[in-house]
């Protein structure tokens, strides 16, 4: 009885091996490991939250809008959207305000800076010594200064409000209902309409 047992162990001891060996060059074994490596997680790699993933979903959208607006009126502008909004969340300013600007001092471009080609929003008067090197050059310098997050310029914008920063940008002496404006541009490409498979796929 109990070499029974003894034989009856060790055969399964020998067989099970066998059996997972077979299995892993079997012609099912590669479906067999791929369902594996779905259950296994990747270690390397962080998890994304719930909160990056809505984050992500917020941007794109009003990428899409920003993009949407400058394509309704066919202003140089459109495909720049998610630079926009990256460079605005880079310097805590509303995503729509340096597209808004573009719209009112250059039509989005269309009537840009003669001697600064990339400077569609009069910045410095159109009169930088060292002109804009792309449209991405001048959007990153907006977003950084307006946002306060220059050393040069900070005193005149940092922790002041999207009014207040334009009123700095452009003072009412000068333009009496700029800052009004420029926000009305912002609430319009804010409500622009796109579908959401759209905004997903761009």
């Amino acid at each position: 009885m109990q070499k029974t047992t003894i034989k009856t162990v060790l055969q399964n001891f020998v067989v099970f091996p066998i059996l997972a060996t077979n299995f892993l060059f079997s012609p099912f074994g590669a479906t067999g490991s791929f369902q594996l490596a779905l259950l296994t997680p990747n270690l390397n790699q962080a998890p994304v939250s719930l909160e990056t993933v809505n984050l992500q979903k917020i941007q794109q959208e009003q990428a899409t809008k920003i993009d949407a607006y400058f394509a309704k009126y066919d202003m140089p502008l459109e495909g720049y959207g998610m630079e926009f909004v990256k460079a605005a969340y880079e310097n805590n300013i509303d995503p729509f305000l340096v597209p808004a600007i573009a719209v009112r001092e250059s039509t989005g471009g269309i009537h840009a800076c003669k001697s600064d080609k990339f400077n569609a929003y009069g910045w410095a008067s159109c009169k930088r010594k060292v002109p804009f090197t792309s449209y991405n050059n001048a959007i990153e310098t907006l977003a950084l200064n307006l946002g306060g997050n220059n050393p040069k310029t900070e005193h005149y914008y940092k922790g002041k409000t999207t009014f207040q920063i334009l009123q700095t940008f452009n003072p009412p002496h000068v333009v009496e209902r700029y800052a009004h404006q420029v926000i009305d541009i912002m609430d319009t490409m804010a409500t622009m309409e796109v579908s959401s498979e759209i905004a997903m796929n761009s």
